[in-house]
């Protein structure tokens, strides 16, 4: 029969005495009653033993160091990583709806800027700016988190959506439009996309991951 060795020290270390270096100490008894309080374990794992809050612990803190390791490779603050990797996927998931997409944007009397684009999917992605802004922020909105999953509430809410928007004079709105050229990825987790505006093209670089617009450039209005 296959031996253990890990086993065999612990059935040995729960039924035997363990010297340390200042004479005599119970590392563990068989009839399950506490052990010595002077008691010092030989091996890491038989602190688990004496100390089964110290597992507990050790058990509770790997989500924690698994978020940490990972908002850090992707860029984002500490808890929001499955959120920005959400983004990511729908990213990915609407890729050919953004390569000739347009956005429709209306812009109030304080120069909040608010554009969108909706695919097939039912997901929408908005575009914002605002004036202090360095570049503008995208988010998408998911088809799911907004209605569900039935089809007849689906065709009702891209109809309503796919509905051109008015500009009204009286309140102050202003509708621009901004027409998708060209997209590709270009890195982990970066999207370029050129843009065709009223005052030409240009080039933007969007981390997918937090919809933060990273550069942005003049382009020719020519495929990319």
């Amino acid at each position: 029969m296959r031996s253990f060795p890990m086993l065999a020290e612990l059935e040995a270390s729960r039924s035997t005495l363990a010297e340390n270096g200042r004479g005599v100490a119970v590392v563990g008894t068989v009839d399950g009653n506490a052990p010595d309080v002077g008691a010092t374990p030989r091996k890491w794992w038989q602190w688990f033993l004496i100390y089964p809050a110290i597992g507990v612990a050790v058990l509770g803190a790997v989500p924690s160091l698994v978020e940490l390791v990972t908002s850090y490779r992707i860029g984002v603050p500490f808890g929001h990583s499955a959120d920005a990797q959400g983004q990511r996927r729908l990213w990915e998931s609407n890729f050919e709806c953004l390569q000739k997409a347009v956005f429709s944007s209306i812009t109030n009397r304080f120069q909040v800027e608010i554009g969108s684009v909706v695919c097939p999917s039912g997901d929408v992605l908005l575009r914002c700016n605002r004036p202090g802004w360095q570049a503008p922020h995208l988010r998408w909105v998911s088809w799911n988190d907004v209605v569900g999953s039935e089809n007849q509430e689906k065709v009702s809410w891209l109809n309503a959506l796919g509905r051109p928007a008015r500009a009204e004079g009286s309140s102050g709105f202003i509708h621009t439009q901004v027409a998708v050229v060209c997209t590709r990825w270009v890195g982990n987790g970066l999207l370029l996309q050129r843009l065709a505006g009223p005052y030409g093209c240009f080039d933007q670089v969007i981390n997918t991951y937090n919809g933060f617009v990273v550069s942005s450039r003049p382009a020719p209005c020519a495929p990319c």
